[in-house]
């Protein structure tokens, strides 16, 4: 067997498959850079070229899914959130099901947005976004006890943020705890004083 690489000479040689693999990835981190400049149709492009390289690459396929998602196909985003789900040797199964929750709560399929979110915490009880995600949901359902519960996990994993602190406020709200809506409404005004959830605030207070 020849020597790849004579500082780790137990390493297995790379095959093809890998730099197939690696130079989809780095098309599908391309295609994000185009994306974010604006160039739209070039990303389109880059995505597909990179999916086409790996058909079965879970990360990939994540981000194409995303991508596709962000322009409104959802459907054919959930199809490919699907194949991502599919590889058994997805490392974190957890991002692409939140994902496939976030693009179905944008299309409006809120108890299939759920599931993936139930399914997402399955596999990761901490995963911060999904736990904020399902507490948006819970306010949204006047589920707030629920709202109040993933809030506490969320506030376990991560920091707040005016989302976290302005759901905080409407739940306890809702649950007769005024003391601790007050200290919510008053951490959201002092941490984010600019943000758009200090003006629904002071929209909701002035009903």
């Amino acid at each position: 067997c020849r020597l790849c690489d004579p500082k780790t000479p137990n390493a297995p040689c790379p095959t093809r498959r890998d730099f197939l693999k690696a130079s989809a990835v780095a098309g599908a981190a391309g295609a994000s850079a185009l994306l974010s400049s604006g160039g739209t149709a070039q990303a389109q492009a880059q995505y597909e070229r990179a999916v086409a390289l790996a058909r079965h690459d879970p990360h990939v396929l994540n981000a194409y899914a995303g991508f596709r998602c962000a322009q409104g196909a959802y459907a054919e985003a959930d199809v490919l959130f699907a194949r991502a789900l599919a590889n058994p040797l997805y490392a974190t199964p957890w991002v692409a099901l939140g994902n496939a929750g976030l693009c179905a709560q944008r299309a409006g399929e809120l108890a299939q947005a759920e599931s993936y979110y139930r399914r997402a915490l399955q596999a990761n009880s901490r995963f911060a976004p999904v736990l904020l995600r399902m507490a948006g949901l819970s306010v949204q359902h006047r589920n707030h006890l629920s709202a109040r519960g993933y809030l506490q996990r969320y506030r376990a994993v991560a920091d707040e943020t005016a989302e976290s602190l302005w759901l905080a406020v409407q739940a306890e709200t809702a649950l007769g705890n005024l003391p601790a809506a007050a200290v919510f409404a008053r951490q959201l005004r002092a941490s984010f004083p600019e943000s758009q959830q200090v003006q629904q605030l002071d929209n909701w207070k002035s009903r």
